[in-house]
């Protein structure tokens, strides 16, 4: 076989393996808008559009309905193993499999369709953690929360596409969107390459602008952890805050850093103990981790 011939071989078995996931994908994402279709906040939010409610009310009413949807059309199929993607993804290579998910997520303009899509991806086991192509995340406030929160998910393991990461700062600091989402957005820039956008939502925080802490309390401690000696200032910023629930954050989020990184912070947290405010819990548990890191 020439090399031009094993080429054309090669790409017959790809456009092969694609159409197969696109026809399982298709089938799934009917099954998904069954259930859509007799959703009872789909039809509110049909009545919404009609009427010509005010935008964010429908999109709420819509991503009502899509996860309800997905818990009950499609998540339950899904572990009863109704559906060969895993086999199929395992066949023709995970990466494979990512590719044409995220292909679907770029080109379509359906959003069931996406949804769906996402949801098999975020079910593949030990599946790629990888980021999609940038403009997968483009629009992400006008998207459904379901689809946002399928989006993020990875996010915790794999940096943003840079092109994205704007995108989802805003959603972090947009008051329409619900606290879970907006906590998975801070949590979704937990890498170094992002500690300038995690610094400002810390300068957001502590003028209580546009984000306040019951949104963060559990996604902004993990990603300063994730990014690190980058994100020192930050740190340093919540640790000689006049109010202990933030200087509280500052030890959690040395406390979810690496040992070494939590090393390299050892002067951090000595600037921690000089603060007489502190009370004796926090105290307590400040020493605890000074005594464990100083140990390793």
């Amino acid at each position: 076989m020439t090399m031009a011939s094993r080429r054309s071989a090669e790409q017959m078995e790809k456009s092969a393996d694609e159409l197969e996931v696109r026809s399982l994908l298709a089938t799934i994402a009917t099954h998904f808008k069954g259930a859509l279709v007799n959703d009872p906040y789909y039809q509110q939010y049909r009545t919404c559009e009609r009427k010509g409610t005010a935008s964010s009310t429908c999109l709420e009413l819509k991503s009502k309905a899509f996860y309800s949807a997905l818990s009950t059309a499609l998540q339950v199929p899904i572990a009863r193993g109704e559906w060969p993607f895993k086999e199929l993804a395992h066949r023709i290579g995970e990466n494979v499999f990512h590719g044409i998910v995220d292909r679907i997520c770029v080109e379509s303009a359906d959003d069931a369709e996406r949804v769906a899509a996402l949801k098999i991806l975020s079910e593949i086991p030990n599946g790629p953690w990888a980021a999609l192509s940038s403009e997968a995340y483009a629009g992400l406030a006008q998207r459904t929360e379901a689809e946002i929160e399928l989006l993020l998910i990875a996010h915790r393991h794999v940096p943003l596409p840079e092109m994205a990461a704007s995108e989802v700062s805003s959603l972090a600091l947009n008051t329409s969107i619900s606290d879970g989402i907006r906590s998975a957005a801070v949590a979704a820039l937990a890498h170094p390459k992002y500690a300038d956008r995690l610094t400002a939502l810390v300068a957001e925080l502590l003028s209580s602008a546009s984000i306040s802490l019951p949104i963060v309390q559990n996604s902004l401690p993990f990603a300063l952890g994730r990014c690190g000696p980058s994100c020192s200032s930050a740190v340093q910023r919540l640790a000689t805050s006049t109010r202990p629930e933030y200087r509280m954050l500052a030890v959690e989020a040395l406390t979810s850093m690496a040992p070494a990184d939590a090393r390299s912070e050892r002067a951090r947290l000595e600037l921690l103990f000089s603060n007489e405010a502190a009370t004796e819990e926090e105290l307590a548990k400040r020493r605890d981790h000074f005594d464990r890191v100083s140990s390793q």
